[in-house]
This record gives C-alpha cells, structure tokens and sequence, in this order.
C-alpha cells in the first residue's frame, strides 16, 4: 500500500490542490497528479484528500462532488476533514451516504469522533513536529498507552475488512 503521504515528491503536487486551490478549478492538476502516478499505479491503494483545516464541509461539498466525477474508482479516497464542520450530522451523513471514510486522525486541535462512514478505516496518528529531526530514534513522548487505546477501538470495529493506519516520525 502507499498513500500520499509516503511520496514526497509527489506531495507537493496535492498540496497544491487540496490546500492552495482548496479543491477549486483543479482538472488540470489532477490529470497531471494522476499522470505521475502511472509507474507505480499498481501499488497505490489509497490517496488520502487531507484538507486544509479552514476547508469548510459546505465550501468543500460541492467541489468534492465535481473532483469524483473525475478521479478514477480504482483507489481507496480517505478524505481528511479538519474544520469542524466536517464533524457535523450533515458532514458525516453526506461522507456515509458516498461511502467516503472519514480520516480518523490524532491531530492537536482536531476534536474527531471518530465515526465509521465507509467499508474501510485510515486512521492518521500525527505527532509534535516540534521534535526535532535529531532525535528521531528516541523516545520523546511516550505513547504506548495511546496506542495500545487505537488497538482496542479498532480490535471493536465490526465489518471493516480493511484498516489503516499512517504515523509519522513524530509521534512518538
């Protein structure tokens, strides 16, 4: 599996869509996305649409419908809201309805519930980028209960065939 965030050549072309253009008149660049992609097609699963965190759900909907209608069904679409309204009873019944999983994600400010809204889990742990670089390797929080928590609400999830999961260097 490989989502977006493990090709960081590739990142900043997304970028570019998901937070510059805010999902807004962007066909060119996902042709041109999806066109880099082509080497390694076989071996991506997901494409994680992370949105910036003043992305509303209202300003995104509309835009996310035009973006499907283009995008091609043989990847998984985990879509990381972070503005609070994608938490909303609207929000997480339009994402249900569309079979588009909700990104459960451990990020500072970001008050997710967590909620079951497609037939497979991305779940992105996201630590302190203040640690630096330098002590990669070292235990600078200790996250082991946090973690053995994720294990026992995913261990609780009924009918998801898949699940996954993105941590990064910083997490601990």
């Amino acid at each position: 599996m490989l989502t977006l965030q493990g090709i960081s050549d590739l990142q900043p072309n997304f970028h570019v869509i998901t937070h510059e253009k805010r999902l807004e008149r962007v066909n060119s660049e996902i042709f041109s996305f999806l066109s880099s992609l082509v080497p390694i097609h076989e071996k991506v699963s997901a494409l994680v649409l992370q949105l910036p965190p003043s992305l509303s759900f209202d300003e995104a909907k509309p835009r996310l419908e035009e973006l499907f209608d283009i995008l091609p069904d043989d990847f998984l679409y985990p879509i990381e809201g972070r503005h609070e309204s994608w938490f909303s009873d609207d929000a997480l019944t339009y994402l249900k309805q569309n079979k588009h999983c909700l990104v459960w994600n451990d990020v500072a400010g970001v008050d997710n519930p967590m909620r079951v809204t497609a037939n497979f889990l991305y779940v992105r742990l996201i630590g302190d980028r203040s640690i630096l670089d330098s002590k990669f390797g070292k235990v600078i929080k200790d996250k082991k209960e946090l973690i053995k928590n994720w294990a026992k609400k995913l261990q609780n999830i009924q009918d998801i065939p898949l699940a996954m999961i993105l941590t990064n260097n910083h997490y601990e």
